[in-house]
């Protein structure tokens, strides 16, 4: 744009919550600021995130909206060629002044069309007034590490699915390695995967020698399987020499829920009778 862009909220380094944007868990979303005009229509940096009305005027201040920097902002994350955005959350009149632009402007139908089906206004949250939030789809790398799609699945979004699956095979494979920890790893892997497919191959790992991966699978199925897996669950809390993996059993019954399960953590701990 020949200006400045001025970045709100990111991410942690290490993800999880952060104050105000609270979908801003995993790394793949940030917070850029709208470009603005002053009264006189030349490009002016904005104080702070400047809240606009639908035809994309500042209230009490002398800024409005530029769509034409705005839209080189948006075409220049729409054609990156490494960073698929997924959304652009923006507040409907502003989408539409940055789109009217660009068809004034004779760009490219197809972009046109693409950033039309990106961008839109959250339907559950802030109409985005004041600024533009991006997200990007889960690279390669976010997938084997597991990353999920969650949301709007576009069409053109590349799932890595194969790369999934070679991550998945590799697993299993190493469920069979004689280091104890080499199993231990690949059942964590598995549940950071959400691999529910997989949840029969990591049960058997339930039968294993070493404690530490007996309690990494209870830990695994507690997030990848079903209620299915109850009954077997609290038979072994029965026979389990381990006291963190009994543990460990007891709580993934309770993760696992399902009918039965309240009872057969009362009978496991020693409550005679539960109504």
């Amino acid at each position: 744009t020949g200006t400045r862009l001025w970045i709100g909220n990111l991410s942690h380094r290490g993800g999880g919550d952060i104050a105000y944007s609270v979908s801003h868990n995993s790394g793949r979303d940030a917070d850029l600021a709208f470009c603005y005009l002053d009264h006189r229509g030349r490009p002016v940096d904005p104080p702070e995130l400047v809240p606009l009305t639908g035809q994309g005027l500042a209230v009490g201040r002398n800024l409005r909206f530029d769509p034409a920097r705005t839209w080189t902002v948006i075409k220049a994350l729409l054609t990156h060629p490494r960073s698929p955005v997924q959304y652009l959350f923006m507040a409907s009149g502003l989408k539409n002044m940055v789109l009217t632009h660009a068809g004034s402007a004779k760009e490219p139908a197809a972009l046109i069309e693409l950033a039309a089906t990106v961008i839109r206004q959250p339907s559950d949250g802030a109409a985005h007034n004041d600024h533009l939030h991006l997200r990007i789809a889960c690279s390669e790398r976010d997938v084997v590490a597991g990353c999920q799609h969650k949301g709007v699945v576009h069409p053109w979004t590349n799932l890595h699915d194969a790369e999934r699956r070679a991550i998945l095979t590799r697993c299993v494979k190493s469920l069979g390695e004689e280091d104890a920890d080499q199993r231990k790893r690949a059942l964590e892997r598995l549940a950071l995967l959400d691999a529910r497919e997989l949840a029969f191959a990591v049960a058997r790992r339930l039968d294993d020698d070493a404690a530490e991966v007996r309690g990494a699978a209870a830990r695994a199925l507690a997030r990848i399987g079903d209620e299915r897996f109850v009954n077997e669950l609290a038979l072994r809390v029965r026979s389990e020499p381990d006291t963190t993996v009994a543990v460990a059993l007891l709580q993934t019954i309770g993760e696992l829920g399902g009918q039965g399960a309240g009872r057969l953590l009362a009978e496991a701990v020693g409550v005679p009778h539960l109504d």
